[in-house]
């Protein structure tokens, strides 16, 4: 299973720290920052393992803040 999905308007070329939460243990696992294309797609980074349930979110990072 893949991700696909474009980012809301003005997020074209933002980055995003994305976190997968477990959702059978809790806890947030994985972090990592993608960025918006030009036009404001992204592709998601693989699911950690298929046989489990996540969710996930996306949080706006500030530029200066951005290694």
């Amino acid at each position: 299973m893949r991700l696909i999905g474009y980012l809301p308007l003005g997020t074209a070329g933002r980055c995003f720290a994305f976190d997968w939460w477990h959702l059978e243990m809790g806890g947030w696992y994985n972090a990592i920052i993608v960025q918006a294309d030009t036009d404001g797609k992204r592709n998601w980074p693989p699911i950690p393992d298929t046989a489990r349930n996540w969710a996930y979110r996306l949080r706006i990072q500030d530029s200066s803040s951005v290694e």
